[in-house]
Parts: structure tokens; C-alpha cells; sequence
């Protein structure tokens, strides 16, 4: 009888080469996965610090919401956010809770590298790791402050951390033209640039303007700050300083209209705010006073520019405002910063009764320069 080989029932080995070739792939895709994610890691270099054991956030500061939460633990302590394909680079703050209600949160800082003596409160959330490890020459008489170096700083926050800006250049200067085109394209990767000429788009004219967002990097119209510019170039400003009448606001009960302002009133004023504001909810207590004298005169309207509809209506919850309430979407901010630049708040505008605008108050202050006592100016004829 032929024997047959139990070699012939084992499986073949398997090549050495495919074997590696496998695990090197493999290993690979797992470094580009992790990659995927955003790592923060904090280094305290001691278990003592005022944040041992306290909450830390890291916070997305155009939307005011917390990305990620983590406990310091021993001195250290590491954010880690999942980021899709379509991520853009996030402008973030890293706060922790006090427990004191009067000033429930602190802001982390961090050393600037390229000026001295220069805390900077923001960094950019990126794909990849960056490092923060304690700075322990910060020294501030009478107080704890927790401050960073970053051993690896990511591009975006290095490019930040160097406080570029575009020139005004309201006149068309060739010279002021080619310095704002060479920082474009130097810089055409930097969320915050890009943010920066959202924030200066009227300090340039609207050609220029329409040649700079061209020299950013495709991603970066994925940004809201490419779409306000964009959106804001093909708004019609021929229309003057009267509140624009075709724009649609939502009210509390998520309804949309068109009737912002009273076609009856002697006084428009429209108050722009937002929850997070401080200034903005100070200045509450000063359109009360005013609602409780003069409704009969002066109607009040405020509009949020509030990004969380929930913050806005947890607000309205909190401070029983009297008075007509909108939040203003992406889209209808643009419109309206185009108008009334609203880049900083609160901001209120008194219209005449025939809806022209004839006083804008910038900012919060008291006694005869609060809102309430500029109002009754105007309804004594004294401006």
C-alpha cells in the first residue's frame, strides 16, 4: 500500500514577506486613524495644582459649547475628540470649573512663542497630538494662574499665535493690496487668518476682498467664516441704513416672520445681544427700566446672535424680557453685520418711525451713556 504524506493535509506556510507586508499595512491604518483624532494632552508636573481633581473643558469658542470633558488626575490630564473627514480646524479654550457661581469658569493660558511676556487664551483643536506642559515662570502676585507651553504646537495655533491681520485698505492702495495677498498666500492653511478677514471685511473693498477668500485653501470653504464672506458679497447694500424688510427671524416658539419692527411705533429699537454676553445681559436691567417708562413710545425688539438656540432660550427663561424676542440664523447675521457691523455686542439700534436708523449705540456703559437715558434723549427732542 502507497503512504500518502500528512504533509499534504497541513496548510502551506505562509510567505514571510506577506506576512509582513500585512502587519506593516495594518499598522498603517491604524496610525492613520488615530491620526483621525484630536489629542490634547496636559502635563501640570505636579499633583498640587488649583485644577488637581477639578473638571476641565475644552470649548469650541465660536459656538460657546464644550467639546470634551476630562478630570485632572495626578497633574495629568488629555482631551480626545473623534474628527471626521470633513473637519475644520476648531478656535478652542480650555476652562475649568471654579465652583463659584459669580465666575463659575477659568480660562487656561498659554506662552507665546514669538512675543515676549504674551499670554494667548485660545488655541486651535487640530487633528494629531499637541502637548501642553505647565509653565512655571508665569508668576502673577495674589494669584494661581495655570499656563502652558506647547512643546508641539499644531499649524494653525502656531499661525495664530503670531497675530496676523490684514491692512486697511479702503482706498485700493496697490502697495497695501500686495502686502494683504503675499499674508494670503503665506498663510492660505489658516483658519484663523481666514476668520480675521471675516472680522475686516469691510476694511477692504469688495474686490480685493473677493481675490483674498480666492487664495485660501479649498478645506477652508467649508468654514463658516469663507460663507459669511461670501454670502456677505452678495448682499444688496444698496438699501441704505432701514431695516432690511424681507429678512426672516425666528421667535421662541420657532416660528418665522418677517414683522420685525412696529409699523406703529414712535421708536424702534432693536438690541443686539447674545447669552454668553455679559455687557449683554447687564445692559437688560437699563431696557427694562426703559420698557416699564416708555412702552407706549418705544417698542423694544432684541435679536440673538446666539449659535445654541438652547443657551438663547434658557436666557429668555432667566432674565423674563418683556418684550419681542428673535435669534437670528448664520444667513441672516450676515445681512444684517453687513448693515449694522455686529461684530461686537450688544449693539442697539433706534429707529425713527418712519424706519430710519437715526442713533447706533455701541457696547455697554451706565449713567447718562446707558441705552436707556439715549433713548430718552431722543423722546425729549433733545437729539
Amino acid at each position: 500500500m502507497k503512504t500518502i504524506s500528512t504533509n499534504l493535509h497541513k496548510p502551506a506556510a505562509f510567505p514571510a514577506f506577506l506576512l509582513i507586508l500585512i502587519v506593516s499595512i495594518c499598522i498603517a491604518s491604524c496610525k492613520k486613524e488615530q491620526n483621525q483624532d484630536i489629542v490634547i494632552t496636559g502635563d501640570l508636573l505636579s499633583s498640587n495644582s488649583v485644577i488637581e481633581g477639578k473638571m476641565l473643558y475644552l470649548g469650541n469658542n465660536r459656538t460657546r459649547e464644550f467639546m470634551d470633558s476630562v478630570i485632572v488626575k495626578n497633574g495629568k490630564f488629555e482631551f480626545r475628540i473623534k474628527a471626521g473627514e470633513d473637519f475644520v480646524p476648531v478656535k478652542s479654550s480650555i476652562l475649568y470649573a471654579t465652583g463659584n457661581p459669580k465666575w463659575p469658569y477659568q480660562l487656561l493660558g498659554y506662552k507665546n512663542p514669538y512675543f515676549a511676556k504674551t499670554q494667548e487664551s485660545a488655541i486651535y483643536a487640530d487633528k494629531g497630538e499637541m502637548h501642553l506642559r505647565r509653565d512655571t515662570t508665569l508668576k502673577v502676585a495674589g494669584r494661581d494662574l495655570v499656563s502652558f507651553t506647547i512643546e508641539n504646537p499644531n499649524k494653525q495655533t502656531q499661525a495664530a499665535f503670531r497675530h496676523l491681520a490684514f491692512r486697511k485698505n479702503p482706498g485700493g492702495s496697490a502697495e497695501i493690496t500686495k502686502f494683504n495677498v503675499d499674508l494670503a498666500r503665506k498663510y492660505s492653511y489658516s483658519v484663523d487668518l481666514l476668520n480675521q478677514l471675516e472680522w475686516s471685511k469691510k476694511d477692504v473693498d469688495e474686490k480685493e476682498l473677493t481675490a483674498l477668500i480666492a487664495l485660501f485653501e479649498p478645506e477652508l470653504q467649508k468654514t463658516v467664516y469663507f460663507q459669511k464672506i461670501n454670502t456677505y458679497l452678495k448682499v444688496d447694500k444698496s438699501t441704505g441704513a432701514q431695516f432690511p424688510s424681507d429678512l426672516s427671524l425666528k421667535a421662541p416658539d420657532n416660528t418665522l416672520t418677517k414683522r420685525i419692527l412696529d409699523n406703529n411705533a414712535e421708536y424702534n429699537l432693536v438690541v443686539f445681544w447674545a447669552s454668553w454676553c455679559g455687557p449683554c445681559r447687564q445692559e437688560i436691567v437699563q431696557l427694562k427700566k426703559l420698557y416699564a417708562q416708555h412702552k407706549n413710545r418705544v417698542t423694544i425688539t432684541s435679536i440673538s446672535t446666539d449659535t445654541n438656540a438652547a443657551a438663547w432660550k434658557n436666557a429668555l427663561k432667566q432674565e423674563k424680557m418683556p418684550w419681542k424676542q428673535f435669534i437670528a440664523d448664520e444667513e441672516s447675521m450676515v445681512v444684517l453685520d453687513s448693515k449694522y457691523n455686529l461684530q461686537s455686542i450688544p449693539v442697539t439700534l433706534l429707529f425713527d418711525s418712519g424706519k430710519n436708523l437715526i442713533e447706533r449705540k455701541l457696547g455697554y456703559d451706565v449713567d447718562e451713556e446707558s441705552v436707556d437715558s439715549i433713548v430718552e434723549l431722543h423722546l425729549l427732542g433733545k437729539k
